[in-house]
């Protein structure tokens, strides 16, 4: 049986940031948040708008300059879904000429805390996104390690999307965003599910990436492993702070959130 645990003050979940039209999160770019092996990206999200535009991302770390200039990976709106996309082998794959609807994507709720996670194993080579724990789409890839040849000067970004290689728009991402996760390995489903409203473990050294959004009225969005890829906060729209946090859409669901230090 289980029992669900409210956060101790030690490590509270006291805040999330609600986004709006030019709000994001510029993590930059380093070694360090380029998983190559396999990667497992993962936040929890709760949209204001019913329908997102194309290329609106949730995060961003992908370059499309055509088949010969592709690398990193990204959860990003497309066609109706949320899709994750990734650049694997030579980068060379022409993903967006090839079809970015291809890729596995889930629909997310306006007003409602959503947990989402992409999965990606080099062994396997199929790309799997994943919905409040259970897995909802899968793609093929061409296989091979994630490919970062061709990142140049992208930067790693939240609720953001630079557009210009492909000829649109720059994207955002409408609404709260909390808990954002970065691993080095592609988890199962029971480790995503088991792990969706719970902290992570910070000694986990498969765990690269970690911005809780904790900082309340803070511009710099922390990363929490310790690996020193902080996030600064441009808040040009009218974004704000928010107490609503990921938590509130695990009560009840039997999984404990507790407490690390």
């Amino acid at each position: 049986m289980y029992v669900f645990l409210i956060i101790d003050t030690l490590f509270s979940q006291d805040s999330s940031f609600t986004f709006q039209d030019n709000d994001f999160v510029n993590i930059g770019s380093a070694g360090s948040i380029q998983p190559s092996s396999a990667m497992t990206i993962e936040c929890w999200v709760n949209p204001e708008l019913e329908n997102f535009q194309d290329h609106d991302p949730i995060i961003h770390y992908l370059r499309l300059a055509g088949a010969n200039e592709e690398s990193g990976f990204a959860l990003t709106y497309y066609e109706d879904q949320f899709r994750f996309i990734l650049s694997v082998g030579s980068g060379q794959n022409d993903i967006f000429g090839d079809g970015l609807q291809l890729w596995p994507g889930i629909t997310i709720e306006q007003d409602t805390w959503t947990h989402i996670a992409g999965t990606y194993d080099s062994g396997m080579g199929i790309a799997r996104i994943f919905k409040n724990g259970v897995e909802e789409a899968t793609f093929s890839t061409a296989g091979g390690p994630i490919n970062w040849t061709y990142i140049d000067d992208m930067e790693m970004k939240v609720a953001k999307s630079i557009n210009s290689s492909i000829g649109e728009a720059d994207g955002y991402f409408i609404g709260s965003i909390d808990e954002i996760r970065l691993w080095d390995i592609a988890l199962n489903a029971n480790s995503i599910e088991n792990g969706m409203c719970t902290i992570a473990e910070l000694s986990d050294p498969n765990l690269i990436g970690y911005w809780n959004f904790n900082d309340g009225n803070d511009n710099i969005i922390t990363d929490i492993t310790g690996n020193g890829n902080d996030g600064t906060l441009n808040n040009d729209g009218v974004g704000y702070w928010d107490s609503d946090v990921f938590e509130n859409a695990c009560v009840g669901t039997g999984f404990c959130i507790d407490s690390v230090i």
